[in-house]
């Protein structure tokens, strides 16, 4: 008999996928849908994410294959192709991602973070250095991790402080992995899933490092940052034929 398998905290991608999740896709694999047409389980796995969210279905989640992906392809729809992205110095589309973001054609602007978070006043220290127009690229999105890359975690007082900057601004607030799936506990921390909606204009949740097979759900509050995103996921080859 196999010994019980023991729990390592080394890596989040050492486990393999929630049992129930295999359970689904024996299910599904009865059915034969059309080539990218939409599966059931795929549309239905929208609801009780808008039901956490309390949100109506417009709405908008899409499904993509990796956290580079999310990063790459969220950003790019965001941005002209002069408008830049504000991020800590240790954020992961900075140190990691082979320059995902940069091969878009869009500049990192890196700032030495705080407890490796932003704040408004390390933004605009940044914004100081990065404005003369129309010879440098123009600030637009805001991106972070939630948790950090060394685990902290943002309060809805941080948050809210970046909104206020974005909205004074009119920046993009894109938070990454949110804390809410991978670090949250509500008896210790003050956010809620909602509070996520209100303080960004768009997020991402993890679903590869919480029991998933793959894939991660982008979250696009308005219609204005929704429109069109469907090209966007096709363009950069994350609409899958099996989806």
């Amino acid at each position: 008999m196999r010994a019980p398998a023991k729990y390592s905290l080394v890596d989040d991608y050492s486990n393999g996928v929630h049992p129930k999740l295999l359970e689904g896709l024996v299910y599904d694999n009865q059915y034969q849908p059309s080539a990218y047409e939409e599966l059931d389980s795929s549309a239905d796995a929208r609801g009780p994410i808008r039901h956490r969210l309390q949100c109506s279905d417009q709405v908008g989640v899409w499904f993509v294959p990796s956290g580079t992906s999310a990063n790459t392809i969220s950003i790019a729809s965001c941005l002209r192709p002069h408008e830049s992205v504000l991020a800590a110095s240790s954020g992961h589309i900075v140190v990691r991602e082979t320059g995902a973001v940069k091969a878009t054609g869009h500049k990192i602007i890196s700032i030495p973070p705080e407890a490796e978070k932003l704040t408004p006043a390390s933004i605009s220290r940044a914004l100081e250095q990065n404005w003369h127009f129309p010879h440098m690229s123009r600030p637009r999105l805001v991106y972070f991790s939630n948790a950090t890359e060394l685990g902290t975690v943002y309060t809805r007082a941080e948050l809210e402080a970046l909104k206020g900057l974005c909205v004074r601004n009119d920046f993009v607030t894109l938070p990454r992995r949110c804390s809410v799936v991978d670090s949250h506990d509500f008896s210790k921390k003050d956010l809620t899933w909602p509070d996520f909606l209100e303080l960004t204009d768009l997020f991402w949740i993890v679903g590869t490092k919480n029991g998933a097979l793959l894939g991660e759900a982008i979250i696009i509050k308005g219609p204005r940052l929704a429109r069109d995103f469907d090209f966007h996921v096709k363009q950069h080859g994350c609409l899958l034929a099996k989806s």
